[in-house]
């Protein structure tokens, strides 16, 4: 499992900044990452900036159930799209499987192949939002925002491929705006119940930066708590199977803890 959390720039974590002509802002802001593209003036033209990074998969190829989690919120408006902004996460490779998102502030859309039907959801402006993506092989994709099904289907072949990375960025094409990501995340599915967030056979303390999510609010459509569907990505901290977050996943999960 891999994470970006929003206390890092990517380039300092594994991420390669790609090479821009027009590179837009960043900060650091009470963790989350800040872009700030702006639409300036270069050389008698008027020219939007953008600032991307991208991520080799070459170490998940072949995964069998593979996932990847970002919580974002742009100020950038639906015109943007237009020229995929103001913000954008990808999932490419050389052999022509891809899923691509542009998100606006106020819209979402999910693209997998030129020849298969745009997936477009509107969204709430002025609030940040969770996307999830689950792979499963050749036999089921799954797609997510704030813990709620939106699309799935068969996926047209087997991702990650050696090839593959995902690239992820904001970018002005009409006006300026701000795109805030909280956290990427992506890596093998861990197992339901398992406590085992990063899939690699012991209950650590990184494990619980995760699990203490799925026991508050902090998750974007996520509530925690009895009785509260604790979402996709909390499903390995359920450990009684009952499809929530709570006291009694939290005394399993001590059970498991093996210290850091």
């Amino acid at each position: 499992m891999v994470s970006l959390e929003g206390d890092s720039f990517p380039d300092d974590v594994g991420w390669i900044r790609s090479d821009r002509l027009y590179l837009a802002g960043r900060t650091l802001d009470n963790g989350a990452f800040l872009q700030s593209p702006r639409i300036i003036q270069a050389n008698g033209s008027t020219v939007g900036q953008d600032d991307f990074y991208q991520y080799s998969l070459n170490g998940f190829s072949g995964s069998e159930a593979f996932f990847a989690e970002w919580r974002v919120e742009t100020t950038g408006s639906r015109d943007e799209m237009v020229g995929v902004g103001p913000a954008s996460f990808v999932f490419s490779g050389d052999f022509g499987i891809l899923y691509h998102f542009t998100i606006a502030s106020n819209r979402v859309l999910f693209l997998r192949d030129s020849f298969v039907p745009a997936v477009w959801v509107d969204i709430d402006p002025g609030v940040p939002h969770e996307y999830r993506l689950n792979l499963f092989g050749e036999d089921l994709y799954e797609f997510f925002i704030d813990g709620d099904l939106i699309d799935f289907g068969v996926p047209e072949g087997v991702y990650s491929t050696e090839d593959s990375r995902i690239v992820f960025g904001a970018r002005s094409v009409l006006v300026d705006s701000t795109t805030s990501w909280d956290y990427i995340r992506f890596g093998m599915i861990p197992e339901d119940g398992s406590e085992d967030y990063d899939s690699d056979g012991v209950v650590t303390h990184d494990d619980f930066y995760f699990a203490q999510e799925c026991l508050s609010d902090r998750r974007t459509g996520i509530s925690g708590g009895p009785e509260n569907n604790a979402g996709p990505g909390c499903r390995f901290t359920d450990f009684d199977g009952d499809h929530d977050a709570d006291i009694l996943d939290f005394a399993e999960f001590q059970n498991l803890f093996r210290g850091p």
